[in-house]
């Protein structure tokens, strides 16, 4: 009986890192891209590449800052 409540409370917490380590890869793969977009945003071929953005690719790239 008490195994079986340790086994669940153990599983909710490995849940809970998994979760957490996901969260963790997608916030650094958010910083990845827009630190990647910064710096493309700086080279010369941007100019041609931003003519060819939509409406809504142009309202995120202004949200974070480019």
């Amino acid at each position: 009986m008490w195994e079986d409540e340790e086994e669940d409370q153990e599983d909710e917490e490995e849940g809970g890192g998994l979760a957490g380590q996901l969260l963790s890869d997608i916030l650094a793969c958010v910083a990845y891209l827009t630190d990647f977009l910064c710096q493309f945003a700086q080279q010369p071929c941007y100019v041609v590449f931003s003519g060819h953005l939509s409406d809504s690719e142009r309202r995120v790239l202004q949200a974070i800052g480019i």
